[in-house]
C-alpha cells in the first residue's frame, strides 16, 4: 500500500517537493525485513530524481556520439568514447536506443561504450564490430577476469 502511495504521489515527474523529499528519506532508513520494499521503493525514487532528464541525458550521449565520429563519416575514435565508459551517470537506459541509429557509426559506437562500461572491472581482451545480413550491427568480443582476481588461472608459460 505505501509503495503504492509513494508511486502515486510521485508519478512520472522526477522533480520532488522538499517535504516529500524528507519523507522518502525517511522512509529509506527503514530496516526491518517486512518494510524493505518500501524502503527501497523510497531510495528508488529518490535517485531517479536526481539524474538528469532522460531526455537530456539521451541528448547529451547522442552529441558525444557524433562528435567522436571521424569527419568522413566512417569510423569513431575510441578515445573520444572515454567520457562515456568512465562517466558516472546511468547511461544503460538510454544506450540501446543507439543500436538501431540510422548512421551506422554510432550504432558501432554505442555497442562498443556498452560492452567497454558493462565488462569495465575484466579484462577486454579483443572487441571486433561486423553486421549482419539485414544489416544489424554487432559486436563478437572477449574478455579475462582481471588478473587481480583469485580464481583467475594462470596462463601457461611456453619454453
Amino acid at each position: 500500500l505505501v509503495t503504492m502511495l509513494i508511486d502515486q504521489l510521485c508519478g512520472r515527474d522526477p522533480t520532488l517537493a522538499d517535504e516529500l523529499m524528507v519523507i522518502l528519506n525517511e522512509l529509506t532508513q527503514l530496516s526491518k525485513m517486512e518494510n524493505s520494499k518500501v524502503a527501497l521503493r523510497a531510495r528508488q525514487v529518490l535517485i531517479a530524481s536526481h539524474l538528469p532528464s532522460y531526455e537530456l541525458r539521451h541528448n547529451q550521449v547522442e552529441s558525444i556520439f557524433l562528435s567522436a565520429i571521424d569527419m568522413y563519416g566512417h569510423q569513431f575514435c575510441p578515445e573520444n568514447l572515454k567520457k562515456l565508459i568512465l562517466s558516472e551517470t546511468s547511461i544503460f537506459d538510454v544506450l540501446p536506443n543507439f543500436f538501431y541509429h540510422i548512421n551506422q557509426v554510432v550504432c558501432m559506437a554505442a555497442l562498443e561504450v556498452y560492452v567497454r562500461r558493462a565488462y569495465i572491472a575484466y579484462e577486454l581482451n579483443s572487441i571486433q564490430h561486423h553486421q549482419l545480413q539485414d544489416g544489424t550491427c554487432a559486436v563478437d568480443f572477449q574478455f579475462m577476469l582481471p588478473s587481480s582476481h583469485p580464481n583467475r588461472l594462470p596462463l601457461p608459460v611456453s619454453g
